[in-house]
């Protein structure tokens, strides 16, 4: 039956018929890996979209899971092939795009054809390549002698990388050249930057981002990441420099229409929202491009793991070293005892949270409202997760300033708001040289 059937669905994609007679085929029988099966269906792209494929990739891997694919346990809640679990109902709206489909195929799916949507396309592709040519320059870092500090301090009074430096002129020129972007604002400059020549016809976008988050762990090799945030630009409303229409970042943190990240690691990823749920596609390192490979995905209501620096301890408040002890000894509402987890790259400890659940952050006031802490919030609400500064939700700032300060917490709704309760969590501004 496993047979037929798995020829039936190929000869279906390939438009072929095959015979009874060729079921016995050494190509094709009870033992046939996913590889073979796909290798098959290779054969069918000329005769059937990519899209198609995809589906009919996720139909066989869902039907026949393969021995081999320890990914497809109860453990790993996550993986968009496994909807018999409470983790993989849509937060979003709309029809779930099909797997293996691009970034603006899923924008469109989100978002219905139209001009904005496909502004939005622009953008996110921009944003595609660009983080392309930056995870090819992170892979060959050391050999093209691209570690260490570029000699310059960027407007946080932080040393900048060498990467430092190219992400945020690969990003600039990607996203300018899409036509449709009126400012940029990156975490490496002090003020908005406008395109030369302005760009006033059609959907007008604005674009925040930290080029290249946890740029310190480069030379040893530890994820980093792309963030980015996207702001429709209101319409001139006012002479005052500080007005939303002459600096369009100063709006509500809730004006965010899409937001996402890159992670560079073992995987490329990106992950990213238009706010219809949030999505995690792969870089497929043959064909250098993104594919969806889960759709809607769901942080868990609770997850047993936090992730800040603990060495800080006793520098925190009296609520956050009281939480810490409570749910490592078990003694939460959870009732599990908790483990830590910590990077040191927001990115790569955001990516873990969405998956494991969870949260992660920092008590001081040091990560960025408009570069971190605004775009991750909005992808983990988009997510059902939840984003808040110790006492209060992200998603409820208006920034005084492009490079506003705050402490930040992300992760899962009840893990989150059980923190919350314990009151002072928020530790003062401190500086440390490691």
């Amino acid at each position: 039956h496993r047979c037929h059937t798995l020829l039936f669905l190929i000869s279906v994609l390939a438009g072929t018929t095959l015979t009874s007679g060729q079921v016995s085929s050494p190509r094709l029988n009870i033992f046939t890996s996913q590889s073979q099966v796909y290798s098959l269906l290779h054969g069918a792209a000329n005769r059937r979209s990519r899209s198609h494929q995809g589906i009919m990739r996720g139909y066989i891997r869902n039907q026949y899971p393969s021995p081999y694919n320890t990914l497809q346990t109860r453990h790993f809640p996550y993986n968009t092939l496994q909807r018999s679990t409470k983790f993989m109902y849509s937060v979003g709206s709309g029809p779930e795009p099909a797997l293996y489909s691009s970034a603006s195929d899923v924008t469109r799916n989100d978002l219905g054809e139209g001009e904005t949507s496909e502004a939005m396309c622009k953008i996110i592709k921009a944003v595609e390549r660009a983080c392309i040519d930056v995870s090819n320059a992170l892979a060959r870092v050391s050999i093209d002698r691209r570690t260490g500090d570029q000699g310059d301090i960027n407007v946080q009074g932080e040393k900048q990388k060498k990467l430092d430096v190219y992400a945020n002129e690969v990003m600039k020129k990607a996203l300018f050249e899409t036509g449709v972007v009126a400012a940029l604002a990156t975490e490496e400059e002090e003020n908005i930057i406008l395109p030369t020549p302005t760009v006033n016809q059609g959907p007008l976008f604005a674009v925040a981002f930290d080029p290249l988050d946890g740029s310190s762990n480069i030379d040893c090799s530890v994820p980093t990441g792309t963030i980015f945030s996207i702001y429709k630009v209101p319409g001139k409303k006012s002479n005052d420099p500080e007005s939303t229409s002459t600096n369009p970042f100063l709006q509500p943190v809730t004006s965010i229409v899409a937001s996402g990240y890159v992670m560079y690691s073992s995987a490329t990823s990106l992950v990213f929202s238009v706010g219809k749920g949030t999505h995690i596609l792969s870089l497929d390192p043959d064909t250098k491009k993104f594919v969806l490979t889960s759709a809607r995905v769901r942080v868990p209501d609770r997850g047993p793991f936090y992730s800040l620096n603990e060495a800080r301890y006793f520098d925190w408040p009296k609520g956050l070293q009281k939480y810490i002890s409570d749910v490592k000894q078990g003694h939460g509402t959870w009732g599990k005892k908790y483990s830590s987890r910590y990077v040191c790259s927001l990115v790569a400890d955001v990516h873990r949270t969405i998956l494991y659940g969870g949260w992660a952050g920092n008590p001081r006031p040091h990560l960025r409202l408009l570069f971190e802490a605004a775009p991750l919030s909005f992808l983990l609400d988009q997510a059902g997760g939840k984003g808040s500064d110790g006492s209060r939700p992200i998603l409820s700032y208006t920034p005084a300033s492009l490079h506003q300060r705050l402490p930040v917490f992300l992760g899962s709704v009840e893990d989150i708001e059980e923190l919350e309760s314990y009151g002072e969590v928020q530790q003062g501004a401190a500086t440390y040289e490691a």
